[in-house]
């Protein structure tokens, strides 16, 4: 898959290279279907015509919402975080490590039968949130795990376990390390 590139925050610098090609890919797989983006990403690259909430950032179209604590009408096919819940109970005026593990179960609750929570979780940069992945803490049904070469700037597919002691660079606010994070929702019976 083709790097994305995109002046937006650089994203040939850092994982949103990747993030936002596989988030591209996954959108367009639920076409015309419901969906609801957490974290105001995609609208800086592409138009998007699906729900967005994010907590802090103000824009048109954007719902203002804590993500954990999340009441909307509705379910949906699709859920994308990129690159967002690591924030969630992390960058908040009152630390609360288990306030992203919330956020994902209450995510899960809001997916219609079938419906996939797909998300991107950056190594290294929530340290709680890592391990809550790692044991299954946090419940998810498929995980996969991208690891960038630092010398030659590019990204490879590594299986899971080889990814968690991936370094976040928090001078250039980078990821070196990524897991993608799949949920899908049991079929109604």
């Amino acid at each position: 898959m083709p790097y994305f590139h995109h002046r937006y925050n650089y994203t040939w610098l850092n994982e949103r290279a990747v993030e936002t090609a596989l988030a591209l890919e996954v959108l367009g797989d639920h076409a015309g279907q419901d969906v609801l983006e957490i974290g105001n990403v995609l609208g800086h690259y592409v138009p998007v015509d699906h729900l967005v909430v994010d907590k802090y950032e103000v824009a048109p179209g954007v719902l203002n919402a804590d993500a954990a604590d999340l009441e909307i009408d509705g379910r949906f096919d699709l859920i994308l975080c990129i690159s967002t819940l690591e924030h969630v109970g992390l960058d908040e005026e009152v630390k609360d490590p288990l306030k992203a593990s919330r956020a994902v179960t209450r995510l899960q609750s809001l997916l219609k039968p079938g419906g996939m929570l797909w998300i991107t979780h950056p190594v290294g940069y929530n340290l709680d949130l890592d391990r809550q992945i790692r044991v299954g803490e946090v419940s998810f049904t498929r995980l996969r795990a991208l690891r960038r070469d630092d010398f030659r700037n590019r990204w490879h597919e590594v299986p899971v376990d080889d990814v968690w002691s991936a370094q976040y660079d928090r001078l250039l606010y980078t990821a070196h390390g990524i897991v993608v994070a799949e949920y899908v929702a049991p079929a109604a019976a």
